[in-house]
């Protein structure tokens, strides 16, 4: 129990969050054991006592040692009780507040500014003896004694397991490291010093490993941060090919280590804030970020951190002229293709395994795709090779791949189709999306029911067509290489030749986009809603470049803007949402002609963003136009127009047009209290309009 020296005086009050009270006990034996008082919560019963204990122990001089966590930072009680030690002195040049940091956080506000005493290193080691002493010398004890000092509770030393993104993961069975590159990015990445290191097509190093598509770089990655997991704070892996997708990364970490970046609502505050946390918070280790299939140098500037992290990208780009250490990432050799084939094969044929991956390039992801499938058919390789001229011959002339892998994967969608019909309609679905962590509850009922959807995955899956994948949320996935994503989709543009369907890509890319804008929540501006909108913002974005923008289909495109465009303006990335806007706006109007409802809706979302980024003049004549479109289609009383009536009002109370705008909400005000009644929120709403007007 803490010791009195009479009156009430305390020598330190210990304020903690309600996660570290054993620890807090623990630090107030220390003090007793050097002859001095405290106070603490947990020894001082009642909480109307403690209050005036606490205050009482302010009063009379006591330090405040306060034992920083994010639990700790994220109360206003906690922060409160630091703070109180600051009144009068906010630079604490009288050392009245001690801050003892038990874990990775970055104090902000007061704060922000004041040393603090890390215990990281310490908590993590077996013998607390050390522990012990930097928290009694950060009290002021010269000469500190540990007698009569118990050894800190349990779980005070355990090592923290560190973050791991749900794509750092075991390779699979049957890889074969390539040991070589794994040591350069280890030795590029302690060499650089915060520097990135890419991985890129073969050519030089933040680290960034460089390729062509299908030569293993995100496997590189992928393997290098799953043995390396326990040399970081943590792994954390951010699909990077848009700018959306890296900032919503990073605010993805962000919101695993603050509540306070969670609760931020615009993703590109949230992502620096996650950069200045992993810079400023002291972690005792530092992260791993990998940025995956960046399009190059310039897609990265600012956003990654200046310190405390390692950064590994995956890239095709060369040429990153010193901005990070290139590694640059070839085909199998010879002898490493034949091992590789090898290591799966149901007659071990070296010569007949040599020719093959001649064949195919020596191209890792097409020799893996033909060992899956040759052990799958129970071929041998020359079998495999006597299927390949006729695919080749096939082959798109103007892809991005070679024919070989082309026929290589083809060749698998067809066994997996002939396995199972439904593995070549999700196939075709995948193809639209992006390629990681697609949801498999977009393929709802409709399309196919859940033993289907499960014997199509398994297909795909059994001639590595995919790999399975758990999501944020904890449900089932899936991952598509690019490559295989084009391949489809050429199969898909040739299908006439060979399918009854007239146009099976069209057909495809518009089942995409129907099951992604159902999933889409409605509500995409509520926060509530966003975890979800994350999670199909990538593969909206993906699948609008094929998106249908003419005829019924289309229907669903127009949702699909509409709902993202409402998301990404929430979160202040209008940027993103303009042109969403605008391409759901040019197709109602070939749709439905420019006088039609749906047209005005589309013009009201743009004009919102016109006006949210202070382009008042733009904004105007669309609500206006907005506003005559609903008069004709429902008449001047309809709640519609009530809607627009507010829009333009609060545009020309902007511009400071108070005298036109006033009618406008005054008639707003009684078509909502003529259709709603005056009790409704919507007349709220327009009361409250109108008051701020007046």
């Amino acid at each position: 129990m803490a010791r009195d020296n009479g009156a009430g005086y305390r020598d330190y009050f210990i304020s903690r969050a309600g996660a570290d009270s054993l620890f807090a006990i623990w630090v107030g034996r220390l003090i007793a054991a050097q002859g001095k008082t405290y106070i603490l919560q947990d020894e001082h019963f009642g909480h109307e006592n403690f209050m005036a204990a606490m205050d009482g122990a302010l009063k009379s001089g006591a330090r405040v040692v306060a034992l920083l966590t994010q639990a700790y930072l994220d109360s206003d009680y906690c922060l409160t009780e630091a703070t109180a030690a600051l009144k009068g002195d906010p630079l604490n040049r009288l050392q009245r507040l001690i801050a003892l940091r038990l874990e990775p956080c970055a104090p902000g506000g007061v704060l922000a500014n004041l040393p603090y005493v890390s215990l990281l290193e310490e908590r993590r080691e077996h013998d607390w003896a050390p522990l012990a002493f930097k928290v009694l010398r950060a009290l002021g004890f010269d000469n500190p004694s540990l007698e009569g000092v118990p050894p800190p509770p349990a779980g005070t030393l355990a090592h923290r397991i560190p973050i791991l993104h749900p794509e750092v993961a075991p390779m699979p069975q049957g890889y074969a490291p390539r040991t070589a590159v794994l040591d350069a990015i280890a030795a590029a990445l302690a060499a650089r010093r915060g520097r990135p290191a890419a991985l890129t097509n073969a050519g030089h190093v933040v680290q960034t490993v460089a390729g062509m598509a299908g030569v293993g770089k995100s496997v590189l990655a992928r393997e290098f941060a799953w043995r390396h997991r326990e040399d970081y704070e943590g792994v954390w892996w951010i699909a990077a090919e848009t700018r959306q997708g890296l900032l919503a990364g990073l605010a993805e970490l962000g919101a695993r280590l603050s509540r306070e970046i969670a609760a931020e609502t615009q993703t590109e505050k949230a992502a620096r804030r996650t950069l200045e946390v992993i810079e400023g918070a002291g972690f005792a280790k530092p992260w791993l970020l990998v940025y995956d299939n960046v399009e190059g140098p310039r897609a990265l500037d600012g956003l990654t951190p200046r310190a405390g992290a390692h950064v590994l990208v995956t890239t095709r780009r060369t040429g990153w002229d010193g901005e990070a250490a290139e590694l640059p990432v070839d085909v199998f050799r010879p002898q490493e293709a034949v091992d590789f084939l090898l290591a799966q094969a149901r007659k071990p044929d070296r010569e007949a395994a040599a020719r093959l991956a001649r064949d195919l390039g020596y191209l890792p992801l097409a020799l893996a795709h033909a060992r899956a499938l040759a052990w799958s058919a129970g071929w041998d390789f020359e079998t495999y090779r006597g299927r390949l001229p006729e695919l080749i011959r096939r082959a798109p002339r103007d892809a991005r791949y070679p024919g070989s892998v082309f026929a290589t994967f083809d060749l698998a969608i067809a066994a997996a189709g002939a396995r199972c019909p439904e593995a070549e309609t999700l196939m075709g679905l995948f193809a639209f999306l992006a390629p990681e962590r697609i949801p498999l509850d977009l393929v709802g009922a409709d399309v196919m029911d859940a033993v289907a959807l499960a014997a199509g995955v398994g297909a795909l899956a059994e001639v590595s067509l995919l790999t399975h994948a758990v999501l944020e949320d904890g449900s089932a996935g899936v991952s598509v290489h690019r490559l295989v994503q084009e391949v489809m989709k050429g199969r898909l543009r040739a299908a006439p030749k060979r399918l009854e369907s007239a146009d099976a890509f069209a057909a495809a890319a518009a089942l995409a986009t129907r099951l992604v804008a159902d999933a889409f929540p409605f509500d995409s501006d509520d926060p509530e809603h966003w975890p979800r909108c994350r999670q199909l913002q990538g593969h909206a974005m993906a699948l609008l470049a094929h998106a249908p923008d003419q005829g019924a289909p289309a229907r669903k495109t127009v949702r699909l803007l509409n709902l993202l465009g409402v998301h990404l303006a929430a979160r202040a990335d209008h940027a993103a949402a303009e042109p969403l806007y605008r391409r759901a706006l040019a197709i109602d109007e070939r749709s439905f002609g420019p006088e039609h409802p749906n047209v005005a809706t589309s013009l009201n979302n743009l004009a919102q963003l016109l006006k949210a980024t202070n382009r008042l003049a733009e904004a105007e004549p669309l609500y206006r136009r907005a506003l005559a479109i609903d008069e004709t289609s429902f008449g001047p009383e309809h709640p519609n127009v009530a809607r627009d009536l507010n829009n333009l009002a609060q545009l020309l109370q902007a511009t400071n047009r108070l005298a036109e705008a006033e009618p406008l909400m005054r008639r707003a005000l009684a078509i909502d209290e003529t259709s709603f009644g005056p009790e409704h929120p919507e007349v709220a709403t327009d009361l409250n309009n109108l008051a701020g007007l007046l």
